[in-house]
């Protein structure tokens, strides 16, 4: 299961980090597509082998990518290390903070992985627009995706 956070506030200021700019338009850019729930799944939730979680890929730095809910000694870490490797690019792993959508999948026993380049200082505010996301840096982003999906897939 692949999904991807959204979070854009749209125009209102609440929980808007400029609010001084009362209702201007915060299309949150960084913010990705939609939420994933699985209260009612639609497939049965014994053959959803991973969740793979995309929030805010798209400002990458450094080729650093911080990698969430992936257990220290497992398979997933082994599959992370290798796309690590196959795409140039340093996974970050940090203690699952359980704010994104894959919290729900982690509760169901369901293995999990959220990517995320991080935070930034355009976060929930006006200035968060498509110009500044890093077009080639999101591409590496999927790539390594991709290839921690193959991985799995081969299993």
């Amino acid at each position: 299961m692949i999904g991807a956070h959204f979070d854009a506030l749209g125009q209102s200021p609440d929980k808007a980090f400029d609010p001084q700019n009362f209702f201007a338009m915060r299309a949150g850019a960084d913010d990705n597509a939609s939420g994933t729930f699985i209260a009612d799944p639609p497939v049965p939730k014994r053959s959803i082998m991973l969740m793979l979680n995309f929030d805010m890929i798209g400002r990458l730095s450094g080729n650093h990518l911080l990698v969430e809910g992936v257990a220290e000694h497992s398979a997933l870490r082994l599959a992370v290390d290798r796309a690590a490797a196959a795409t140039g690019l340093r996974a970050d792993f940090i203690a699952d903070r359980e704010l994104s959508d894959h919290s729900s999948l982690a509760a169901q026993d369901i293995e999990v992985i959220a990517l995320s380049s991080g935070g930034h200082v355009d976060y929930h505010k006006t200035t968060d627009v498509a110009a500044r996301i890093n077009v080639p840096g999101l591409g590496r982003v999927i790539d390594f995706a991709e290839a921690i999906v193959r991985q799995r897939d081969a299993r």
